[in-house]
């Protein structure tokens, strides 16, 4: 078969690939892969790409196959190269910015924690030891004398465990050293394992903090032994290629032949990309990372270890391990010490995973005496109420349109996204404030709370969100039988062209704002509480620590409290991780949380749906639930 020659443009990244391959398959070996919302089956249009030359076969309006030249806008997932191509990838599109990070680490310090990790050993450490040379009064074996020396030091009789290949490299080691050596060593939970013997001092034993998140993986590099965050970093996951949510990818995992290997490797190498990016900043070795603490949703977690993920997405969602076993960087492909300890936090359930368990960790909810509200929303909507004495959760299908996707001008926050839009009804203009102070290409999730909210004070949209079609500003459009609203016109982008929100996005924004509140409230309900009696609400996630309160609660995604109850906790996922990989105490707690944790499966529940329909009004159907948005005077909600 023929090769053919792509290049990429701007950058000019170049790839080969034979005749007949996808554009998306192409863009991602060139290392710029592009969004593909709908798992590439051509209905999401979020893969749009321009063909500037060369000859190519695509799929027409009716299904069949037609050959066109360039010049011409395509549909990667649906488009095949004939021949030697140009291709142009708008910024929107793509899933890694060339030069860029996706924004949401916890930094360097880890300033951000709302608590220090407890106490107990780390998943990893390095220690210090001398031991006393053999002799005729003590001819303690080598091994025996190494793990005798760590007992001491540990404080403890757990057993202790290595390989054969440590076994054949020890009575050098000792010698070699003089019997002063260091060693590392792993926490197995029933068990230490030794990885690795070396001379004292050298460099410090490193462990790395992920989070896998649907839409956007995040690492922390760790120093073990003062749990100093040396960096972190965050980048699309490569998996979007392959669906926007977590059943689109068990279904592609299932029907494409070799389709969870492909997926395993996506994640994989996003992690690894960022592990090697910090390791570089740090001027550090992989050898030195010998624990890796990895929080996710359970199917994340199946798909990282390659467990098959269809018992998820059935009823009663179960998945195939709440707590995986301790396992090796090597047996998953992590660029870490191949003996490196890989710990995953536990699930709850198969819609409620470790993210979450690691967030209640983090925020410290199963030791408070009040009343909370822990809520992290992304691709799916989890909620968990309780405190010290009980905790109940559940998870909705918000769908990722607050991550940015399933809208054209969507994005996670990175630098260009819009993170807050004003509109201004008088003056018929708009205000933005982007990450980075980068032009603006499209909006994050608080830029799509901003603008519903704006919008609404504006009497753009109605109560409904219905698109005000006689609204007197050429804003207001329609387009192939569509209504829009122009937020900025194409001089004020970074697109070249005008940045829209129609209508049927704001009905995806709408659903999903009301799926997360229609959760609490039934929570609540089932409970027989109300809102008033919630003392303290978390938000969690990416999303959840740049959101504008007001805003949510004037669209009615979030419960109207006062604002002194409501802490913004940040990425809660990835303390619950870090906080795991530094302390054995937390590992247990972690463990509690998931077992003690209830589990309600709304779809269970009849007036889930209730809920659900009475909350696709804004901010609500029953207006007396949201009294402090309603006393503000919002013109877009009193009527």
């Amino acid at each position: 078969m023929s090769r053919v020659r792509v290049r990429f443009e701007p950058e000019g990244e170049t790839t080969e690939g034979e005749a007949g391959a996808l554009l998306l398959d192409l863009a991602a070996k060139a290392g710029l892969p592009v969004r593909s919302d709908c798992g590439g089956r051509g209905i999401c249009r979020s893969c749009h790409v321009e063909v500037r030359s060369g000859r190519i076969r695509r799929l027409d309006q009716d299904g069949a196959e037609e050959t066109v030249a360039a010049a011409c806008e395509v549909l990667a997932c649906q488009t095949a190269a004939l021949t030697d191509l140009v291709v142009y990838v708008p910024p929107e599109v793509r899933l890694c910015p060339t030069g860029e990070e996706v924004a949401g680490y916890l930094g360097p310090g880890a300033a951000a924690l709302l608590r220090p990790p407890a106490r107990g050993f780390p998943l990893g450490q390095r220690l210090a030891l001398r031991l006393p040379p053999p002799s005729f009064d003590d001819p303690t074996p080598d091994w025996e004398r190494l793990a005798r020396a760590l007992r001491e030091y540990l404080g403890e009789d757990r057993p202790l465990v290595c390989d054969l290949g440590l076994l054949r490299r020890l009575p050098d080691g000792l010698r070699v050293h003089d019997f002063a050596l260091s060693a590392t060593v792993v926490d197995e939970g029933d068990r230490h394992r030794v990885i690795d013997v070396g001379r004292v001092g050298g460099r410090a034993a490193l462990g790395l903090a992920v989070d896998i998140g649907t839409t956007t993986v995040r690492v922390e590099l760790v120093n073990l032994g003062t749990g100093q965050v040396l960096g972190g970093a965050a980048e699309f996951n490569a998996q979007t290629r392959y669906g926007e949510d977590v059943i689109s990818r068990i279904i592609w995992s299932q029907e494409h032949a070799g389709g969870a290997e492909d997926l395993r490797r996506a994640v994989v190498g996003t992690i690894n990309n960022l592990v090697e990016r910090l390791l570089r900043q740090a001027e550090a070795r992989r050898q030195q990372v010998v624990a890796v603490s990895v929080a996710g949703n359970a199917t994340m977690i199946c798909l990282l270890l390659r467990l098959p993920a269809d018992t998820i997405r059935r009823a009663p969602h179960v998945p195939p391990v709440g707590q995986p076993p301790y396992l090796s960087a090597a047996s998953l492909g992590l660029l870490a010490h191949p003996e490196a300890a890989v710990f995953c936090l536990p699930a709850i359930n198969g819609y409620v995973g470790g993210d979450i368990t690691g967030g209640i960790l983090a925020s410290d909810l199963a030791q408070r005496d009040e009343l909370s509200l822990f809520i992290d929303v992304g691709t799916n909507g989890e909620v968990v109420l309780g405190n010290r004495e009980w905790m109940i959760c559940c998870s909705c299908s918000a769908g990722p349109a607050f991550e940015g996707m399933g809208i054209e001008a969507g994005l996670p926050a990175r630098p260009g996204a819009i993170e807050s839009l004003v509109y201004d009804r008088s003056s018929d203009t708009v205000q933005v404030r982007t990450v980075a102070g980068e032009p603006p290409v499209g909006l994050c999730g608080n830029g799509l709370v901003t603008a519903l909210a704006s919008l609404l004070e504006a009497q753009v949209i109605d109560r409904v969100g219905q698109l005000m079609s006689d609204y007197p500003s050429p804003r207001m459009r329609q387009v192939e039988g569509e209504w829009q609203f122009v937020l900025l016109w194409a001089e004020e982008t970074g697109l070249g062209r005008d940045l829209v929100l129609r209508q049927s996005e704001i009905d995806n924004l709408i659903r999903a704002k009301a799926a997360v509140y229609a959760a609490v409230s039934t929570l609540l309900e089932v409970l027989g509480l109300t809102g008033e009696q919630i003392e303290r609400l978390y938000l969690a996630g990416a999303f959840g620590s740049h959101l504008d309160v007001a805003a949510a609660m004037k669209i009615g995604l979030l419960p109207d409290l006062r604002p002194e109850r409501v802490t913004v906790a940040g990425n809660t996922a990835l303390m619950g991780a870090y906080l795991a990989l530094l302390s054995s105490t937390a590992r247990r707690q972690l463990r509690e949380i998931a077992q003690a944790t209830t589990y309600l499966d709304l779809s269970s529940v009849p007036r889930f749906m209730e809920e659900f329909v009475a909350a696709l009004m804004l901010p609500h159907t029953e207006l007396e639930r949201f009294p402090s948005v309603v006393a503000r005077g919002s013109s877009g909600v009193v009527s």
